[in-house]
Order: structure tokens, then C-alpha cells, then sequence
């Protein structure tokens, strides 16, 4: 009873980790597949602690030190080869969902100490599965929605010293929670500190890094994704949205729009008409968006519109039926051709969702001229 409890505790811990860690990497496969090799590997783990387990006495196996967790660090063979991103990164992405992890395990093996140390190892599971409920779909926003983000966008300097720090933070847990179960030696007291100053100084010279770096790619992040003209995001931004989207594992669609007749506007009436053509056209399709859904001019009169997946068809119909709110210089709205295609359920990456989603504006642009030379 007790094993079975322990490997709870542990399995616990690996799909928590393991879960953060595939979310919020670049896979070079499905990931089924990468499951799949995950799970073949989490079975020989299984095996080698049962074994370990028949040799190791008792109370060596549930004293709480967690030093069989150093073993899960083989996990991070099979992920090298399954993520196609730096290694830096992976490591990094590990290390910091094993500092959630860990923090997790030793606050909850405290706290079942105090309560009732004769069942301590099934009073760590309840807690650890309670904490987990209640603070893991806040972690793995934050995971998804900034770390991954800022981790991508660093410099090398910066992403070394944050793997650099994330390690170090993971080896400050391990040594805390061994320290506790064992008591303090004079070693754990003079490197603990140590340590947390190693730990403290990198922070603030990462900190003091990024901030630096980041205020001057904000003002230039801003402009580089943006259009001039329609003040929408551009292709630019437009491929950062879809790419955290997918990061995410959104179910999302993709609509790609071409204004019909737009060079007969810029021929009869001159470029400037033409502007204002497209800003009316912009300044419409606005009111209609859903609140989840952004709007993006990637080429001249291209425009794409990434939108929640239940919003799809009806953000379609509306622009079938699209009208000025406001006609720019007189001039009537003379249609446009749109195309989509649906994440995840039609195409995987943002370079197949544009095809598809191209190829089914240029089929209705087909069928419009046809029905007008017929």
C-alpha cells in the first residue's frame, strides 16, 4: 500500500511536468507520438523504482528525501530528440516546471508531517493533489502565456543565465528538502546560503538584462507590427498570435480575405481612394469582431482574421454580406473572396492554415469570375 501510494506521489509529478514541459515546446512530432515515447519511457522508470524497491529497505524508499527524483533527469534524453527548439530552451522549460514541482512536493510532505507523520506518505498525496487543483492551471497560464514567450525572445545571454538560474533553483529545493528530513550538517548550512545568493544575483542580472533589452524592443516591437495605414497588425503580428495559439493548443480558425476589384479602385479613382478604400474597409470588418477574435492586413489588399472557432462561419457570412459604414469618397463596396481552415482539426502548422485557407479564397475568386464571364 505504502509503494503504490509513493508511486502516486511520483506519477504525480511526472505528468505535471511532463505535461508543462510538451505544451510549451516545439514538437518535432504529433503529439501522440511524443506521448507515446514519453509513456515507454515512464514504464522503464516504473519498473526500475519496483525494482529498487525490492532491494532498498523500507525506510530508505519513504522518508521523503526525493533523491530518487534525480533519476527522472533521463527524461530529458528522449526530449532532446523529440523537441525541435535549443537545448537551452528545453532544459530551461524542464527546470522550471520541476522548480513548481518540487516547491509543490516539499510544501505538501511539511504540512503532512505536522498533521500526522504516522501516515505521512497517503496525507502528501491528498495535499499534493489538492495543491495541484488548485494551483496548476494558474502556473500553466503563466508557462504558456509569458515565460514561453519571453524565453523565445531572449537573447542567448539572457536564456543561459536563466537556464543557468532555474537549475540552480531546482538544486536550492532538493537540498532544502534533504536538509529537513536529515537535519542540518554544517555543509547544508554554509551552502544553502551560498547558494541562494548565487541564486538572488542571477535574478537581479537577468532582471536587469531583460528590462533593459526589452524596453528597446517594445517601442520597435510596436511599430514592426503594426500597419501604418489601417493601423491593424501585420503579417508580423498576425504569425505571433497563430503561433501562440498553437502553443496554447487553441482550437481556432483562420480567415483569409482579398478585396475584389481593389486595383479597378486604384485605377479609376488614384492611390489615395485606394487608402481610404482600405481604411473604411478595416474601420468596418472592426465592428463586427468578436472579442477573441484580431484582425490583420498582411499584404496590400490581403487581409487575415484570426478568430475564436465558434465565431468562424459567422464572421464569413458577414463579410459575404459586407457593406460601408461609411463609404469612402462615394465609393460602393465591391466585394471581396474569403477562404478559412480550422486549428486543429484541418491543419497543424500556421504555414498549412494560410494555404488552405488561400487556396479556398482563390477557388470563390474562381467561381465569381466564372459566374461574371458566363
Amino acid at each position: 500500500m505504502l509503494l503504490l501510494v509513493k508511486v502516486l506521489l511520483v506519477l504525480q509529478m511526472l505528468v505535471a511536468n511532463l505535461h508543462m514541459t510538451i505544451k510549451s515546446s516545439r514538437l518535432r512530432k504529433g503529439i501522440w507520438a511524443t506521448i507515446g515515447v514519453l509513456f515507454f519511457v515512464t514504464l522503464l522508470f516504473l519498473v526500475a523504482f519496483y525494482s529498487a524497491a525490492e532491494i532498498l529497505p523500507e525506510e530508505y524508499l519513504f522518508r521523503g528525501d526525493g533523491l530518487y527524483l534525480v533519476f527522472i533527469l533521463i527524461y530529458y534524453i528522449p526530449l532532446r530528440f523529440l523537441t525541435d527548439q535549443p537545448i537551452r530552451n528545453t532544459v530551461t522549460i524542464m527546470a522550471t516546471a520541476w522548480v513548481y514541482t518540487m516547491f509543490i512536493y516539499i510544501i505538501s510532505h511539511r504540512i503532512a508531517f505536522q498533521l500526522n507523520s504516522d501516515n505521512l506518505q497517503l496525507y502528501s498525496l491528498i495535499l499534493q493533489t489538492l495543491l495541484y487543483l488548485v494551483t496548476y492551471k494558474l502556473y500553466f497560464r503563466f508557462m504558456n502565456e509569458k515565460f514561453i514567450y519571453t524565453i523565445r525572445n531572449m537573447d542567448r545571454v539572457s536564456i543561459n543565465i536563466l537556464m543557468t538560474l532555474s537549475i540552480s533553483t531546482v538544486s536550492l529545493l532538493f537540498l532544502m528538502n534533504y536538509s529537513y528530513v536529515y537535519g542540518h550538517s554544517l555543509f547544508s548550512e554554509m551552502f544553502e546560503p551560498m547558494l541562494l545568493i548565487i541564486v538572488s544575483t542571477l535574478s537581479l542580472q537577468l532582471a536587469s538584462s531583460f528590462v533593459k533589452s526589452s524596453k528597446d524592443a517594445e517601442s520597435i516591437g510596436k511599430r514592426i507590427r503594426k500597419d501604418p495605414l489601417t493601423r491593424l497588425g501585420n503579417r508580423e503580428a498576425m504569425m505571433e498570435d497563430v503561433n501562440k495559439r498553437i502553443t496554447r493548443d487553441e482550437i481556432f480558425g483562420l480567415i483569409f480575405a482579398d478585396l475584389d476589384q481593389f486595383k479597378h479602385v486604384n485605377d479609376t479613382y488614384g492611390h489615395q481612394a485606394g487608402d481610404d478604400y482600405l481604411v473604411a474597409f478595416a474601420n468596418t470588418a472592426r465592428t463586427f469582431l468578436g472579442h477573441g477574435d484580431r484582425f490583420y492586413r498582411i499584404s496590400g489588399d490581403e487581409f487575415v482574421v484570426v478568430c475564436e472557432y465558434k465565431n468562424c462561419y459567422s464572421l464569413m457570412k458577414k463579410f459575404n454580406d459586407f457593406k460601408f459604414l461609411n463609404k469612402p469618397r462615394g465609393i460602393d463596396f465591391l466585394g471581396l473572396s474569403t477562404g478559412h481552415a480550422i486549428y486543429p482539426k484541418e491543419e497543424r502548422d500556421l504555414v498549412d492554415l494560410l494555404s488552405k485557407a488561400d487556396e479556398r479564397m482563390y477557388q470563390e475568386k474562381k467561381r465569381k469570375h466564372k459566374k461574371q464571364t458566363n
